[in-house]
């Protein structure tokens, strides 16, 4: 759930996987979004994310209530 909800949020904000790894690889951040892997490391680059635009408060509140349907 937690991937899906930071997919959906870089997706809204047109944002390429590419930008968001970096130089990196885009594969196991691929797998994060799709529920492959559970390293968490992979959200704290979507946490950057929202703050670069402004919106941590609202995307870390989104990423509570993803989290809590998981359940």
């Amino acid at each position: 759930m937690l991937g899906e909800y930071c997919r959906n949020y870089r997706k809204d904000k047109g944002v390429t996987l590419r930008e968001v790894e970096g130089n990196e690889s885009i594969k196991a951040l691929s797998a994060f979004e799709m529920g492959r892997s559970s390293n968490i490391a992979h959200f704290f680059k979507y946490v950057a994310l929202s703050i670069k635009h402004g919106e941590f408060h609202s995307f870390i509140n989104g990423a509570i209530d993803a989290m809590n349907k998981g359940e």
